[in-house]
């Protein structure tokens, strides 16, 4: 064979396999308006005002990152609901207290309850400069779904606990149903 088929046959399996090589990670990002925070008891705080959430299903975890108006309440709740295929429910809640300490829960919902999970890097973290909070779940805690469905909200505490504002990044204002957040329409299918 001649050297130049030699490469050319080459270049095109390589081409041929980098278009052929396993699917990329879904990713949805979902932007939410400026100034829909809402009180939720007894004006809006800007920190808790999302402005768009970003979820990517792909390796061995589900990120997810929330990017706000301004991170610089020290008291802060992230809540990310995620749907499986198995019908099971999971929540993660990241919050932070006004001396910056950190709190990281995850709890399974199905029609029989609600458990606790440990999950072992379940990471959350918040990023004041970037305005941008990030929770990142392992597939291994959500038993490895196919796809998922995921929402979140964000809630800040201005003047001690008598002042809460929310912001439900699926949703303009309005009133909260209950602590949970909307979840998307669209499956984010593992990439």
């Amino acid at each position: 064979m001649r050297p130049r088929l030699v490469v050319l046959l080459m270049s095109t399996a390589l081409a041929t396999w980098g278009l052929v090589s396993p699917a990329a990670a879904e990713v949805e990002v979902h932007d939410d308006p400026r100034g829909d925070v809402v009180r939720v008891q007894r004006g809006a705080v800007a920190s808790a005002d999302v402005l768009r959430l970003r979820g990517e299903h792909a390796g061995s975890s589900l990120t997810v990152a929330m990017d706000l108006v301004d991170l610089t309440d020290r008291e802060m709740f992230i809540a990310l609901q995620v749907r499986s295929p198995t019908g099971a429910d999971y929540t993660v809640e990241v919050g932070r207290d006004e001396d910056g300490e950190k709190t990281l829960l995850m709890a399974r919902s199905t029609r029989r309850g609600t458990t606790g999970v440990d999950c072992r890097g379940l990471a959350g973290r918040f990023f004041a400069r970037q305005d941008r909070v990030v929770v990142t779940v392992p597939r291994s805690c959500l038993k490895r779904p196919r796809w998922v469905r995921f929402g979140a909200l964000a809630a800040a505490s201005s003047s001690g606990p008598s002042r809460i504002y929310a912001d439900d990044a699926r949703r303009d204002g309005g009133r909260f149903r209950d602590d949970r957040p909307v979840l998307g329409q669209r499956r984010l299918h593992h990439g």
